[in-house]
């Protein structure tokens, strides 16, 4: 699938954020028009394709940016067995390595990292997400339970806002793709306002907007039959640091840097980095130089 590629800072100061693909959906009801409009109006996050998928309970919009198997990477898309559906925004760091564990069992179509996700959960369920390294928020239709996953990754990189009217259900990558239903209120919420002017963000499950919620990083919403919960998957784990001298904490990271930049050069696409001239920023670029296929 298209993974996107993009950079924003979760605490939202000094953020910017580049568009990627968007994602939107309704559940609980039908409405094809309303579903064209929401996905409309996130075409600046996915310049190339747009893909839909509608049944009577559960419908998805996705606006692509193609990153990843440029060819073959259409959204929505399907498990093989047909009964588990995604609309992905993001990037999976260790499809290749998930792939590999599935090889014996799953014949995966494309190289697309997306196409990881319906082939995990056909056979792990949704605890599949807690192996999932990367960037990404999605949506996932079970066909046969009748159930509906909103999943954020485990920092909050990529948005996801939904709507709840009632036993019907919206969400979308934007605000302004859920404001296009009549029903979703556009009065500002004051306690997100306040805390805006306090941290210069809205902390989630906040939005600025009353009738928006926004859904946590390291959760995953389930819908079914009307009736919503959200689940923690992930916590950030508590160790009590060692001691440990400036060079034995160099030593230490360097792997875990060069590890984590290996894993985000994964492109179909030319790479390129913004460069301030800082530390922390010309050394991501000089790993990013010695491990890129291409020039950087």
């Amino acid at each position: 699938m298209a993974a996107c590629l993009g950079a924003s800072r979760p605490l939202g100061v000094l953020a910017f954020h580049f568009p990627m693909c968007g994602i939107t959906g309704i559940a609980g009801f039908e409405d094809p028009e309303l579903l064209k409009r929401m996905t409309a109006s996130l075409r600046h996050r996915g310049p190339d394709e747009e893909g839909f998928y509608e049944t009577a309970k559960v419908s998805f919009g996705h606006r692509r940016l193609s990153i990843i198997d440029l060819e073959n990477g259409q959204q929505p898309m399907a498990s093989n067995d047909r009964k588990a559906w995604v609309c992905f925004n993001g990037q999976i760091y260790n499809h290749s390595e998930l792939r590999k564990s599935l090889t014996d069992h799953y014949d995966f179509q494309t190289t697309c990292d997306t196409e990881i996700l319906p082939a995990l959960y056909q056979y792990q369920g949704i605890g599949m997400v807690t192996k999932l390294r990367g960037m990404f928020a999605f949506a996932l239709w079970d066909e046969s339970e009748e159930t509906l996953y909103l999943v954020r990754d485990r920092i909050g990189v990529k948005p996801l806002y939904y709507a709840p009217l009632g036993n019907r259900l919206l969400f979308a990558s934007e605000p302004k793709a859920l404001l296009e239903h009549p029903e979703v209120s556009r009065e500002i919420d004051p306690s997100a306002l306040q805390t805006y002017l306090k941290l210069l963000y809205v902390p989630p499950p906040l939005s600025i907007f009353r009738g928006v919620r926004q859904l946590p990083p390291g959760h995953f919403l389930k819908w079914k039959d009307g009736e919503l919960s959200v689940q923690r998957y992930w916590e950030v784990p508590t160790e009590v640091a060692q001691a440990r001298t400036e060079d034995e904490w160099a030593e230490e990271i360097e792997p875990i840097l060069r590890d984590a930049i290996r894993m985000r050069l994964m492109s179909d696409v030319p790479l390129g980095a913004f460069l301030s001239g800082g530390i922390d920023s010309s050394t991501i670029v000089s790993i990013m130089a010695e491990g890129a296929s291409e020039k950087v």
